[in-house]
């Protein structure tokens, strides 16, 4: 007797992998907006520069990178600095991440070469505390 083709409901289902959950594109690190405050203690001419960086890999360094390419004072721009501290005059290592002693729109202080952190931090006292320039800093901060 021959055989009957089997219904397409009875035929055996080929086994198949379970489909691998698409691996997801990394997320890019989202940007962490820095003011850095540049100062010049001869001339007391200052700028201050609204900087941009990747949250996960920015670090000090890069900050101090970025000066010569985005300040517009010659003075400010062709200025030697040795580093940048907080408000507070604490100074940071070159390998310090960003994103560990920042949040958005923090204004940092370049330090000149010869400057200690603390003198940086008493010459920008005056400037921190200005209203026009903390007006300006609420602008970039929207």
């Amino acid at each position: 007797k021959g055989s009957k083709p089997l219904p397409a409901a009875a035929k055996a289902a080929t086994p198949t992998r379970p489909a691998s959950p698409a691996k997801a594109a990394p997320t890019p690190a989202s940007p962490l907006q820095v003011v850095l405050l540049l100062m010049d203690p001869k001339t007391r001419r200052f700028e201050l520069l609204q900087l941009e960086f990747d949250s996960d890999k920015a670090v000090v360094s890069d900050v101090l990178g970025q000066i010569a390419l985005s300040a517009t004072e010659e003075s400010l721009r062709t200025q030697t600095y040795t580093g940048v501290a907080d408000r507070t005059g604490a100074a940071k290592a070159s390998t310090d991440l960003l994103s560990g002693f920042c949040r958005a729109n923090d204004i940092i202080l370049a330090i000149p070469q010869g400057m200690k952190a603390a003198e940086c931090a008493k010459l920008a006292r005056p400037i921190l505390s200005d209203e026009k320039v903390n007006k300006m800093v609420r602008c970039i901060n929207v």
